[in-house]
């Protein structure tokens, strides 16, 4: 999935939509998917936060998801730990924390921790029902 900004051509010059999110959905069928949105806040600054185009497209794009996977019961994220906007972005959309993977990763060559959340099919059909 691509998050596109047509409003806002000023920055980009080679394409008519300019792409300020891209979102990759992996199954992991039958029942669960893995979601990971990646944007470049530098670039596009505070249109990315609330009520921004990452929370918009991320609501679209859980619903075509749970939609097109009726047997889906589960989707999960995994941002950085310290990454305060991707973990707004979750509870935003309605996922609920599960844990957290300390020490889990390196990153620049630091050791980073990772938080997980998910959301199921019964809280999201809640969150927007």
């Amino acid at each position: 999935y691509a998050i596109v900004d047509k409003r806002n051509l000023s920055r980009v010059k080679s394409t008519a939509t300019p792409v300020v999110g891209i979102v990759t959905v992996e199954l992991l069928p039958p029942w669960s998917a893995y979601v990971h949105i990646a944007s470049n806040r530098k670039a596009w600054g505070d249109k990315l936060t609330q009520p921004g185009l990452l929370e918009q497209g991320g609501r679209l794009i859980l619903a075509d998801i749970f939609t097109e996977y009726p047997e889906l019961l589960r989707v999960s994220a995994a941002p950085l730990s310290h990454n305060a906007a991707a973990r707004g972005l979750c509870k935003r959309l309605g996922f609920a924390q599960d844990g957290l993977f300390e020490d889990a990763v390196r990153v620049g060559g630091k050791i980073k921790g990772i938080v997980h959340y998910g959301i199921t099919r019964s809280a999201w059909e809640d969150h927007n029902g």
